[in-house]
Order: C-alpha cells, then sequence, then structure tokens
C-alpha cells in the first residue's frame, strides 16, 4: 500500500472593491491537486548467506519524490520455511526520500 496523494487547499477572499462592490460570493476555496505521477517501489533481489541473522532488502523508487511514503511489508514461505529457516514478519515502514 503506498499513501501518496497530497492534495492542498488555499482560500482567495475579495474585499476592499474601489469603484464597485462586492457579489454575493466573494471567497472561494482552490485545490491544487497533485498531478504527479505514483512512483513504483520494486525490491532489488538479494541473497543471503545461511548462518547471517539478517536480510536486508533494497528498494527502488522510479522517480523522485518530496512526500513520505508508507509501505506495508510481509514475509512469507517460498522454499524457506518460517521458524526453521527464517522469522516471519510484517509490518509498516515509512519512508522518507529525499527527491
Amino acid at each position: 500500500m503506498i499513501q501518496y496523494r497530497n492534495w492542498r487547499n488555499f482560500l482567495c477572499r475579495l474585499s476592499n472593491p474601489t469603484n464597485a462592490t462586492l457579489g454575493a460570493i466573494t471567497t472561494a476555496q482552490v485545490t491544487i491537486t497533485d498531478d504527479e505521477s505514483d512512483p513504483t517501489i520494486t525490491i532489488v533481489d538479494n541473497s543471503t548467506a545461511e548462518a547471517t541473522t539478517t536480510a536486508n532488502m533494497v528498494l527502488q523508487l522510479s522517480n523522485p519524490s518530496a512526500k513520505t511514503i508508507t509501505l506495508e511489508y510481509t514475509v512469507t514461505d517460498a522454499t524457506a520455511t518460517g521458524g526453521a529457516d527464517y522469522t516471519a514478519i510484517t509490518g509498516v515502514q515509512t519512508l522518507n526520500i529525499a527527491p
């Protein structure tokens, strides 16, 4: 899951006209929509020696982002067995990546 959208709003208010009067609507909310494409996160394949106690996964982001990305992860069995070959974990990681 990537939580990425970050739309922002501001208000524009009209006041104190000269040689005119204000109409019924004097305030407008403007939304700045984020038109950047969402980045893609990819795991770069890694291997870990059997005697190693930790495995580090390298993630690659497809394009820079000034936004905070939150990523959920789960470790599950393939040919290795959780509890015997590794410790199965799940979690949420917040990534702060400088553009």
